[in-house]
């Protein structure tokens, strides 16, 4: 079985390291970013310690990106099997 991905546009998985907590992950950016009026989609996935947002790219889009304590960033797909 071989899997594809369609892009999901303005849709991120953000990945901290695990030791850095989201209450500082949100300090560095100076935004709650689930519960930020600039964000359309926040689900945080604990057994993942990832984050998925719908963010478009802004300079809040680099601030994630750019946060020494984010492991990585990463755009979000649609899977399906190709059969």
């Amino acid at each position: 079985m071989h899997v594809r991905g369609l892009l999901i546009q303005d849709s991120h998985v953000v990945e901290p390291d695990t030791d850095y907590s989201l209450s500082k992950h949100f300090d560095f950016m100076g935004h709650d970013l689930s519960s930020d009026a600039h964000v359309s989609h926040f689900q945080f996935m604990r057994n993942f310690n990832s984050y998925v947002v719908r963010i478009d790219e802004d300079p809040l889009h680099n601030l994630i990106r750019y946060d020494p304590g984010v492991r990585a960033v990463s755009h979000n797909r649609v899977f399906s099997p190709k059969i």
